[in-house]
């Protein structure tokens, strides 16, 4: 069932009456406002504008991830700049597994999405039917989403042009929901901490006892 561009219109002026009524003032509310906007905005595009976009908005929140974790202040900020350490989306990645802040599935799926960014970026023919962009979007683990709901609903994909936009859409929209929900309960609730300043006598008293190195008996 392919859609026409009134019902494509209708569909999304509805969209965005339903956004336009969320809070704008809670987290959550702007968090949900912003997810709808994702898969409105993505579905006006050609399959390597959708790849670019959606390899830079997890890009950037990757970036607002870690700096929702770590200390706030400059050095934060430097760190995360794209000359510095933790400039690269892989880079931040990988700190933010090695963090314990996304599960291996995540890292696994944002390396793949980061990969189709990279062709769709320098191919200028990137369809999402044909390959290599099928077979990485096939091998994202959580498209199996998507495909149950192509499974109840045949006419699902249609929406977005094809199983295989869809695919790409609805997981890395899934993806960039989580990683913004994370992203605020850090903020309010883990955020790191600078460490008080410790005096010379108190780090002595935490020592352990050193060893006599005597024989017993």
């Amino acid at each position: 069932m392919n859609v026409s561009d009134a019902e494509f219109a209708e569909f999304k002026a509805m969209v965005r009456k339903a956004v336009a009524s969320l809070a704008r003032t809670a987290a959550t509310g702007r968090i949900a406002r912003d997810f709808a906007l994702f898969f409105v905005d993505f579905m006006e595009h050609t399959d390597r504008a959708i790849g670019v976009m959606v390899g830079v908005a997890l890009e950037e929140s990757s970036r607002e991830l870690l700096e929702s974790y770590l200390v706030a202040g400059p050095q934060t900020r430097k760190l995360l700049r794209r000359d510095r350490g933790l400039g690269s989306h892989s880079e931040r990645v990988e700190m933010a597994f090695c963090l314990g802040l996304i599960p291996e599935w995540m890292r696994d799926d944002l390396f793949i999405l980061r990969e189709i960014r990279n062709e769709c970026a320098h191919r200028r023919a990137a369809f999402f039917g044909k390959r290599p962009l099928s077979g990485l979007i096939a091998s994202l683990q959580t498209g199996a989403l998507v495909d149950e709901m192509i499974k109840s609903q045949p006419s699902f994909a249609q929406g977005f042009g094809g199983t295989s936009t869809a695919r790409l859409i609805i997981a890395a929209g899934y993806i960039w929901l989580k990683l913004r929900v994370w992203s605020s309960i850090l903020a309010a609730e883990f955020k790191c901490r600078p460490l008080p300043v410790l005096k010379a006598s108190a780090l002595r008293k935490s020592r352990a006892p050193k060893a006599t190195g005597q024989s017993p008996g």
